[in-house]
């Protein structure tokens, strides 16, 4: 549809001022980005909203910041889970994973985008140092997500490797309830 459009805005008024190869590889960017500018605004599918943490109810796909106590275990040399973060790091690395990834899907189109936007000015004759950079700076986010979710992977497999806390018995667990005398026929 936007090419089309972009087509015939080009035979009535000669918008790209070039020659018809360049005209042609400008409508089909300048239609490439505005479908992926679209397809980044439209809502993907949505989380369960049943999550929630310290009885809060959360929006398990925007969670970005696991709990301190999770930080440890996802850093470029972590150390192993212990028994007691197991579950911490259970709880919280699906989230930050669905979180990462959520922004990935987003953030993806709209650097591609910002990207072809970025060719069309030299094709177009108008270099503009500032559009050119700005989809470069973006697009060096993106390994940091997915380096992150690598992260998150890696602490939760090791978790799940991990043996699960010893469960401390309180005083008269397992004993039976009463009196501990023995009655006549007992």
């Amino acid at each position: 549809m936007v090419a089309i459009a972009l087509a015939a805005l080009q035979s009535t008024r000669h918008w790209t001022g070039t020659g018809p190869l360049r005209s042609a590889v400008a409508i089909a960017l300048t239609a490439l980005a505005v479908g992926l500018l679209v397809s980044a605004c439209v809502p993907k599918q949505s989380a369960p909203s049943s999550s929630t943490v310290n009885g809060r109810q959360v929006r398990p796909d925007r969670i970005l910041a696991p709990r301190d106590s999770v930080q440890e275990y996802l850093g470029r040399r972590p150390r192993d889970v212990l028994p007691r973060g197991r579950d911490a790091v259970l709880a919280d690395t699906p989230r930050l994973q669905r979180g990462l990834v959520s922004r990935l899907v987003v953030t993806t189109p709209v650097v591609t985008a910002l990207a072809c936007g970025g060719a069309i000015g030299p094709l177009l004759g108008e270099v503009r140092v500032f559009v050119v950079l700005w989809p470069v700076l973006y697009l060096c986010t993106l390994p940091d997500l997915v380096l992150r979710i690598g992260r998150a992977e890696r602490a939760r497999l090791s978790a799940l490797a991990t043996d699960e806390p010893p469960v401390r018995q309180r005083y008269g667990d397992g004993l039976p309830s009463g009196s501990k005398l023995g009655l006549p026929g007992d």
